[in-house]
């Protein structure tokens, strides 16, 4: 009898030694797997755990917990390749920027992005998985716009996050500058996410006018009679005035390698901004009368007009691996960033929005 209880403990010792690496394949989350329900439902992700009772599998938002009962099968997955693309399953590169806004996602400490279009650069560095800085600009440094973000705070995939940014008009346009300290709110993941973001600031620039320097008095060689010229100087007024900012990205996945990205912000005119009051401002226009002759009229300038400014940028993304994709789209825009120009009707971009996104 104790013979007989010794070979059925040692057959029960080696089938469960041939089982266990079976388990340990299973359990190996670096191997993506697709679990086939009784109901013909199918889960792709990697499992975490499996024992006697359910399976835990890692899926794009979050753990699921599988009864064993449920389960027809576990095989290999035929998406496996493209989920290989990411480092982690349920995170996708570049999740918290949208092209030239981003979100409240927290990020990877100690590393950081590189932007690259046809016309211009962008450089993100991670600090912490909370707190990031940049810095974006043209080929001909302008605008040169510098940028920071903090997540404050994160409940389930809801993410707070406090920043802002700075602009200068760089070679363009010296003396014109914006600040505009920012909140946003980002709801999703890195995969398919919405951010809102509001904020209010000042804007700086300097406005060429004719100021009011007097009258004088001089006899019209052509006609003898006694002219009053008024005397003007060019001069240069700053003006500062406020302005708000909202802007508004999404990010939908269209499959493990293709998203859908949505870019917009607006940034608010601040109305007619005054000039100084202790001084007189003045338009010179030019016009020939029915004689021919050239006279200067002049009329009396009390503002400034400022203009708001307005972006939309839909593009896709394709993401090549899980350090860098690239993005393509067309922008629309309306106004003008910095007060530089007149401008109130819908352009668009000369060329195609391609951009590079680099992992560091």
């Amino acid at each position: 009898m104790k013979l007989t209880h010794v070979i059925i403990a040692v057959l029960i010792s080696l089938c469960s030694a041939s089982m266990l690496p079976a388990q340990e394949r299973l359990a190996d989350t670096t191997t993506v797997v697709e679990i086939e329900k009784n109901d013909r439902t199918i889960i792709v992700g990697r499992i975490i755990s499996n024992d006697a009772k359910e399976v835990v599998i890692l899926v794009a938002g979050g753990r699921l917990y599988v009864p064993k009962h449920e389960i027809r099968r576990i095989g290999a997955s035929s998406a496996a390749i493209e989920a290989s693309l990411y480092e982690e399953l349920g995170q996708a590169p570049f999740g918290s920027y949208y092209g030239f806004t981003q979100g409240a996602l927290p990020h990877e400490e100690d590393q950081g992005h590189l932007q690259l279009t046809p016309f211009s650069t962008d450089f993100e560095l991670y600090l912490t998985d909370r707190f990031s800085i940049g810095i974006m600009s043209s080929l001909i440094a302008a605008p040169i716009i510098g940028r920071t973000s903090y997540t404050f705070h994160s409940q389930g995939n809801v993410h707070f996050a406090v920043g802002g940014f700075a602009g200068w008009g760089g070679s363009v346009a010296r003396d014109n500058a914006i600040v505009m300290p920012t909140v946003s709110v980002t709801t999703g993941d890195s995969r398919n996410n919405v951010s809102l973001s509001a904020g209010y600031g000042v804007s700086t620039f300097r406005e060429g006018v004719y100021r009011f320097e007097g009258e004088f008095q001089r006899v019209d060689g052509y006609t003898g009679e006694l002219v009053t010229d008024t005397i003007t100087l060019p001069v240069d007024v700053r003006i500062n005035t406020p302005r708000a900012w909202i802007s508004v990205g999404l990010i939908t996945e269209l499959s493990n390698t293709i998203s859908f990205v949505l870019d917009a912000f607006f940034i608010s005119e601040a109305g007619s901004a005054k000039l100084p009051s202790d001084q007189t401002f003045l338009v010179q226009e030019s016009v020939y009368d029915e004689l021919g002759y050239y006279r200067n009229w002049y009329r009396v300038v009390k503002d400034v007009q400022t203009y708001s400014t307005v972006i939309i940028s839909p593009s896709i993304r394709w993401k090549m691996s899980a350090r860098s994709s690239l993005q393509f789209g067309f922008t629309g825009y309306k106004g003008n960033f910095l007060n530089l120009e007149n401008n109130s009707s819908w352009s668009s971009f000369p060329i195609p929005m391609v951009q590079w996104f680099l992992k560091l």
